[in-house]
Order: C-alpha cells, then sequence, then structure tokens
C-alpha cells in the first residue's frame, strides 16, 4: 500500500550561471539581465549564485509565450 502513495523526492538540481548560460543558449550578460528582471530567480550558496533548473525550464515556457 504505501509503495502506491509513496512518491520518492527527486533532490533539487543547481545550475551555475555558466551552465544556465549554456542551457539557454545565452551569454552571461542576458543571464544578468534576466535576473534583474526577475525572469529568473537567483539563490546565494556560500557566496555563488546558482538556478534552479525547475524554475529555469518554467521561465523558458514564460518566455515563449
Amino acid at each position: 500500500d504505501l509503495k502506491k502513495f509513496y512518491q520518492p523526492k527527486t533532490p533539487t538540481e543547481f545550475l551555475t550561471r555558466q551552465e544556465t548560460a549554456d542551457f539557454l543558449k545565452v551569454d552571461l550578460s542576458t543571464i544578468h539581465n534576466y535576473t534583474k528582471r526577475k525572469v529568473l530567480t537567483a539563490w546565494a550558496i556560500q557566496g555563488r549564485v546558482y538556478y534552479k533548473r525547475t524554475e529555469v525550464e518554467s521561465a523558458i515556457i514564460k518566455l515563449n509565450k
């Protein structure tokens, strides 16, 4: 019974600024502009900037509309 209802949590995958730029096929300055315009949400972890892959993918969908 438990297996039917239990869904294992997938770990949150974080992308660096460069990985995000490569994923979106844009320049780092575009990533910076998207962050400033709040198209992308930046996460600061130990003094570095990361982006959640799921949030980047959902931002692509919003940008294409």
